[in-house]
């Protein structure tokens, strides 16, 4: 089985993919991780990385596409040469021509992403209506980056194999909508 999910800042992209890791014994890959390591980025200790200096390393990003051209190739190359594996990924949906991955789109809502942005950390530093502009803006400057790099829309949907509107469900319906879906695919 080799699964990839996808979705705009906060959609739940990571937490569905470390669930189904571990209830189908599939290694998991962070795209994010790859791309902290290639851009020599440690944010463990700083409280919603991406929002804040994360906005400064895409910027990074944007004038060095190196990055994320050695963090794709990366994650091309692991998805290309292994099996069992599931990927949390902004790009690799679009970029694997292989019809081995089974693609899965959360398609939460704006407001959605940013309640789950503010309720999954212990510190709030930001209300929420102030997470949602910063969620929009990030993924507007994602969606630039990724057009630019490789001509993908990240707000196209037709790539994928399923796509689920986890906006009015918590976190343990949407691991079991997923799970339904991969265990009748399996």
């Amino acid at each position: 089985m080799k699964l990839a999910i996808a979705g705009l800042t906060a959609s739940g992209k990571t937490y569905q993919a470390k669930k189904l890791a571990e209830r189908f014994g599939l290694d998991y890959i962070s795209g994010s991780e790859v791309l902290l390591r290639y851009a020599g980025v440690s944010p463990q200790d700083e409280v919603h990385y991406w929002l804040r200096s994360g906005r400064e390393l895409t910027g990074r990003r944007v004038r060095d596409p190196t990055i994320d051209r050695r963090t794709d190739e990366t994650i091309l190359e692991i998805a290309r040469s292994r099996d069992n594996v599931i990927f949390d990924s902004w790009t690799l949906p679009w970029l694997y021509e292989g019809a081995d991955l089974f693609r899965i789109y959360l398609a939460a809502r704006l407001e959605t992403r940013a309640r789950i942005a503010y309720s999954s950390r212990t510190q709030k530093p930001f209300t929420v209506e102030e997470m949602m502009r910063l969620i929009q803006m990030k993924d507007e400057e994602s969606r630039g980056l990724f057009e630019k790099l490789y001509g993908i829309d990240i707000y196209d949907q037709s790539v994928f194999d399923n796509v689920v509107d986890n906006s009015d469900m918590l976190p343990q319906q949407t691991t079991e909508t997923l799970t339904g879906t991969l265990v009748i695919r399996v």
